[in-house]
């Protein structure tokens, strides 16, 4: 099924049960209720619609798209030591909008930052870990919404995973296929 349908079935069918089950128990009546479940089925026809959106935004700047749930995670190798792999993340986080808080710990190493509201998402958690690996330093970029229920974000995790991603490339990493 397209991704794109697949959301808007997603929050069309769950938003508009809610609503009519909402109109009903409000009136007691059941015309409410089916206006109200109607008005869920658009509601899901401009998320599908805001998710192609957000799809054709990231082929635009050249993201490849293979899945655009909010949550999403990537792994490069770095070819240097932990404390080089993260001063280049540092690097690659002055590229995302709106980022906040940037915490660094040292056992085990990692940043964590979250990202401000933007027309595409209510922000984002975005964690990165630095373990050792043979050929360097295994890097693990996770973004998460900040609201647990969110659902769609328009591709803007994908877009702050792949930004840090390509940052991270550019300085020598390779993906790390698995």
């Amino acid at each position: 099924m397209n991704k794109n349908l697949r959301i808007g079935i997603q929050t069309g069918v769950s938003f508009g049960l809610a609503m009519g089950l909402l109109g009903y128990f409000r009136t007691g009546k059941l015309a409410p209720a089916i206006i109200n479940a109607i008005g869920g089925v658009f509601f899901g026809a401009v998320m599908a619609w805001l998710s192609s959106r957000g799809e054709r935004r990231l082929k635009a700047k050249g993201i490849d798209v293979p899945d655009l749930n909010p949550v999403q995670v990537r792994t490069v190798i770095y070819p240097g030591d932990p404390q080089k792999a993260i001063e280049a993340t540092k690097d690659a986080f002055q590229l995302i909008r709106k980022l906040k808080d940037v915490k660094e710990t040292a056992n085990p190493p990692s940043l964590k930052t979250k990202t401000g509201f933007t027309f595409e998402s209510f922000g984002e958690n975005i964690t990165v870990e630095f373990s050792p690996s043979p050929a360097g330093t295994e890097i693990r970029v996770a973004s998460k919404p900040r609201i647990s229920t969110t659902r769609m974000d328009m591709g803007k995790g994908v877009e702050n995973v792949e930004t840090i991603v390509r940052s991270l490339m550019e300085r020598g990493a390779t993906r790390r296929v698995a």
